[in-house]
């Protein structure tokens, strides 16, 4: 996909940006692909790859999820920055969290952000299970099991669980009625070009149940 394929894919789905939300890309772009070898980021690196599959694949869960309604939001296993940066991008008001394992990786956020001169953008080093932070949502790329992730990490959401995945997965009622979420969206679509199929499921905990998350050990070896 080419810069000005992926202007009039965002046309299509009502997103609206900016010359300078367009020229913030571009810098994420250029940076990305100087970077990439040194921090081993993506083997997706090619301009059409990068339109594509990292910006136009994190912004389109937009058009399922108003990310108005929140004012904070973490992004699990952000890896590059993807969606998380590129949500902050689009929803500037948003206190968005970077996590991710990889120290490498959350440096080349750390100077990523300089370079963009985001505020209220917060990386963190560490695993899911170690993390001690609230948020309004928590947002995840094709990282881990559906029940692996809504678990682990259900002190961090107080709201909405926002799942993006390349494909779709059973989801047990043990899981909803234990972790007291409702479904509120599942929709399935295909990206533009390449037709690749996504699944998005968005969460919302009704309650928080205090006998959750159970740990790690459990968690792995005995999925909801």
């Amino acid at each position: 996909m080419r810069e000005d394929e992926f202007l009039q894919e965002l046309k299509k789905i009502n997103i609206n940006i900016s010359d300078e939300q367009i020229n913030m890309l571009k810098i994420y772009k250029n940076y990305l692909q100087s970077q990439n070898e040194l921090y081993n980021l993506t083997a997706l690196i090619s301009d059409e790859d990068i339109y594509l599959k990292h910006f136009y694949d994190s912004i389109v869960v937009s058009k399922y999820y108003n990310f108005n309604d929140i004012k904070s939001i973490t992004d699990i296993g952000t890896g590059a920055g993807f969606p998380g940066v590129i949500i902050k991008i689009f929803f500037s008001n948003l206190k968005v969290y970077l996590v991710d394992s990889n120290g490498k990786k959350i440096k080349f956020l750390n100077e990523l952000i300089k370079l963009l001169n985001l505020n209220q953008i917060v990386t963190i080093n560490s695993r899911i299970e170690d993390l001690n932070i609230k948020t309004d949502a928590v947002i995840a790329r094709a990282v881990g099991s559906i029940s692996y992730l809504s678990e682990l990490s259900y002190n961090v959401y107080q709201k909405d669980l926002i799942l993006m995945r390349g494909r779709k997965e059973e989801i047990s009622q043990n899981l909803l009625n234990y972790l007291n979420l409702k479904i509120i969206k599942q929709e399935e679509y295909l990206l533009p070009v390449s037709k690749d199929i996504r699944n998005i499921i968005v969460f919302n905990k009704k309650m928080h149940n205090v006998k959750y998350p159970r740990k790690y050990v459990l968690i792995k070896k005995q999925p909801l």
